[in-house]
């Protein structure tokens, strides 16, 4: 009797866990990269909603001061800064830092004609679909006092 040894199948299980360990990172990328725009698309909608809340602060807070909103007290732009003062000045400095605090890179703009007002808020989101060259998204409110 002679013993034959077959060494045709040796290493089959090594390639297999290779095989089984290159799936199963691809499969792990692809999650992180669901779990990535995942969180942006949540960051994008808080920001929205975080924009959406202060623009009807500064309206509300405009309401409640109509005659100098009408005269044009609360026009300002993107990058203007407001001091202590009269009300208007001092509820646009009040919403220019809540703007700051509360988006990246958040600044505001107010343009009040008649009683047609228009504000504008724009925040940094470089990678965000609907930002601008500059890197900036921004959502417009228009009303009437």
């Amino acid at each position: 009797m002679t013993l034959r040894i077959s060494r045709a199948q040796s290493g089959v299980g090594l390639i297999e866990v290779l095989i089984a360990v290159v799936v199963l990172s691809i499969g792990l990328l692809g999650l992180a990269g669901v779990q990535l725009t995942s969180m942006r698309s949540s960051s994008s909608a808080l920001a929205k909603t975080q924009a959406n809340t202060l623009g009807n602060d500064i309206l509300d807070r405009m309401r409640a001061n109509r005659g100098a909103a009408l005269a044009g007290d609360y026009n300002t732009e993107f990058d203007s800064k407001h001091g202590a003062g009269s009300v208007a000045e001092d509820d646009l400095s009040d919403w220019k830092a809540a703007l700051a605090e509360y988006l990246p890179g958040g600044q505001g703009r107010v343009e009040v004609d008649d009683s047609d007002t228009q504000i504008q808020i724009r925040w940094r989101e470089d990678w965000a679909d609907e930002a601008d060259k500059s890197g900036y998204v921004i959502v417009n409110m228009r009303t009437r006092l």
